[in-house]
């Protein structure tokens, strides 16, 4: 079995297949968790009357599932499972060490849209949090934002922001310490985004890496818009689309430290050196990033900024 995959046989079948899984993949650290089944497709799922402890009668939305899952549980969510967000943290994952598993590969990955208010998001406020493999969007055009981590030590990995038409202003806010975003892909090529991860205040040890951003946006891909400490960005590969803008990272805050570390940043304007800005009193180090402007387009390497 490949590592990170989880199938849609082991989900149906539950049990000791699925328990294995699991606990190769280190989603089952102790005998007092849990699981928590939710698929909206199942022919059986309901909120009303399943305990979402039978993957053959599963919960209908996550929203349920948080209600009825205690510190530490794991939540199995089965191949294209769709939930909406209507409202300003209307879904919020405030179970502490709580860990999310979206079930399918591709577009069979269970997705989190948002719509109806430009203020609908949803939310990770506990502490510890894990969620893996999920397509978050938007049925609404300029949506504030998707998605709101305000709690320590969240992890989101193999997640997708896939967007068309329809814009999100940013895709993710960030405002507490430790946050880890690993293998995230967004796409965001219409006009209309400011950036794809903005990091806010109280911020410290972020962590983003393995990421591919390609989008228009008018701020930066990776926003920093308040203090932060010792974050790490690392190993990504971003496109800038927006001319106007040609940020790939940009920190406006004073006394931020961290480190820009083997990025490949492109921005869309052939003389603009401006891949990578930091405002006065930013302390971030920057090692062997590699950026072209349009010129890229013929294969001329414009080198690395230092500011």
């Amino acid at each position: 079995m490949a590592s990170g995959i989880i199938t849609q046989t082991m989900v149906k079948r539950g049990g000791p297949s699925l328990v294995m899984a699991l606990n190769a993949q280190s989603y089952l650290q102790h005998p007092w968790q849990n699981l928590l089944y939710v698929q909206s497709v199942h022919t059986r799922a309901t909120d009303v009357n399943n305990s979402g402890q039978n993957p053959d009668a599963p919960l209908k939305t996550l929203k349920k599932a948080v209600s009825l899952a205690s510190t530490g549980d794991v939540v199995v969510v089965g191949p294209r499972h769709v939930e909406t967000v209507s409202a300003a943290a209307e879904l919020d994952f405030n179970v502490p060490g709580m860990t999310v598993i979206g079930c399918g590969q591709g577009s069979f990955r269970p997705s989190i849209g948002t719509d109806s208010v430009v203020g609908a998001h949803w939310v990770i406020s506990a502490n510890n949090v894990r969620m893996d493999r999920f397509i978050i969007g938007t049925f609404l055009d300029a949506v504030t934002k998707q998605l709101s981590i305000t709690g320590e030590d969240a992890q989101l990995n193999d997640f997708l922001l896939y967007e068309t038409s329809l814009q999100t202003l940013t895709g993710i806010l960030i405002t507490n310490n430790r946050v880890r975003i690993n293998r995230f892909r967004a796409r965001q090529k219409t006009a209309g985004p400011v950036s794809c991860i903005e990091v806010g205040t109280g911020n410290h040890g972020l962590e983003i890496s393995g990421a591919k951003i390609e989008g228009e946006y008018s701020q930066a891909a990776i926003y920093v818009s308040a203090a932060a400490t010792d974050l790490l960005v690392a190993n990504n590969v971003i496109h800038q689309l927006n001319g106007a803008s040609n940020k790939c990272i940009e920190c406006a805050a004073v006394a931020s430290s961290g480190s820009i570390v083997e990025n490949k940043l492109r921005n869309p304007t052939d003389t603009s050196l401006a891949h990578i800005t930091m405002g006065a009193g930013c302390l971030w180090q920057l090692f062997d990033n590699k950026v072209v402007n349009n010129n890229a387009e013929t294969g001329i390497l414009i080198g690395t900024p230092s500011v």
